[in-house]
């Protein structure tokens, strides 16, 4: 394995339909259950919420789409021998990043003598981490906010912030 393939894109937007249709139903209601006089504040939190868990969802299907179309494509890779590798099976593997916490699929390999490997790892994640680059950058106050969230508050970056900075930074 080179690189990555790319995804059907008509089949990531044809799968993520329904899931966006639910969280929108969620803002209308949102918005909708909110008191007359406190539309906005009565409801930004639920809208917030449920829009970062659409991004979450888009960005952890995208990269598996793209996984899973390159994991297809490409044999198992060989031990020293020139014998295939066993296929382990698909163990999770999760990366906290901007988009939130993801988890993502692929096949380990096994040889004996050699242990384990993910060689789709490296392609998806070349410092193969698991804190994003940006997630650490927003931790440690690297970035501006605007420029990892665009239109968050200073506050609810603060608040993010917290929960990772040490963690983060000390990976």
């Amino acid at each position: 394995m080179e690189r990555l393939l790319t995804m059907d894109k008509e089949q990531f937007i044809s799968d993520m339909q329904a899931q966006v249709r639910q969280i929108l139903g969620r803002v209308a209601d949102a918005v909708n259950d909110a008191p007359t006089g406190n539309v906005i504040s009565g409801s930004e939190m639920a809208v917030r919420d449920a829009m970062a868990e659409l991004r979450q969802r888009v960005f952890e299907k995208a990269v598996q789409m793209r996984i899973d179309s390159t994991e297809s494509s490409f044999p198992p890779p060989k031990d020293a021998t020139g014998r295939s590798k066993q296929n382990k099976g698909r163990p999770p593997r999760t990366t906290v990043s901007v988009n939130g916490r993801m988890e993502w699929r692929r096949v380990r390999y096994h040889a004996p003598g050699e242990g384990s490997d993910s060689p789709i790892d490296r392609l998806v994640d070349a410092m193969e981490t698991s804190v994003s680059v940006g997630m650490r950058e927003l931790a440690a106050g690297w970035a501006s906010p605007d420029a990892v969230l665009p239109g968050a508050s200073r506050t609810s970056i603060r608040r993010r912030r917290s929960g990772y900075r040490r963690r983060c930074c000390e990976t």
